[in-house]
């Protein structure tokens, strides 16, 4: 007979190991995803807390270069905006806001436009689109929740009316 001891120690072994394979394909998928949208000191390659023409456009492309690789979807580069739109001081650098306004800005217009402004999840002759993970996710941070997902059905019910 086992002792009390080493019993609860290979309960605990147990439990530790299938934790540990049921979360591996969650973070694995998280992964996946990424981390959110980037943040200006992914592209900040001086250091200086503004992002340059120059910084912007080379952080783009890298996080673009960085995306095909994994094979991840990479939505709305044809109506990215570009430096210009996102520097609406007009100062010729980016601050974190105008960093993080612009890319929630263009988020929301690539979530518009891929659910038709409210006409459903149908291009038409029974074709379905099916919604992203980033068509989902409406905050853009990375995680859906059941408001989130309760929008969601809520528009896809709309549409197949």
């Amino acid at each position: 007979m086992k002792s009390p001891a080493k019993l609860t120690f290979e309960t605990i072994l147990l439990i530790a190991v299938v934790v540990a394979v049921l979360v591996t394909p969650v973070i694995s998928e998280a992964a996946h995803h990424g981390a959110g949208p980037p943040s200006l000191a992914e592209f900040d390659a001086d250091g200086d807390g503004f992002l340059s023409e120059d910084e912007f456009n080379k952080g783009r492309a890298e996080r673009h270069a960085e995306m095909a690789k994994e094979g991840r979807p990479m939505h709305g580069m044809s109506s990215a905006p570009g430096f210009a739109d996102f520097d609406t001081d007009g100062d010729g650098k980016l601050s974190a806001d105008e960093f993080a306004t612009g890319h929630q800005l263009h988020m929301g217009k690539m979530r518009a436009d891929r659910h038709g402004k409210g006409k459903g999840m149908h291009k038409g002759h029974g074709q379905r689109v099916h919604a992203s993970f980033e068509d989902i996710d409406g905050n853009g941070d990375g995680c859906i929740d059941k408001a989130e997902l309760d929008a969601h059905h809520a528009m896809e019910q709309a549409g197949e009316q």
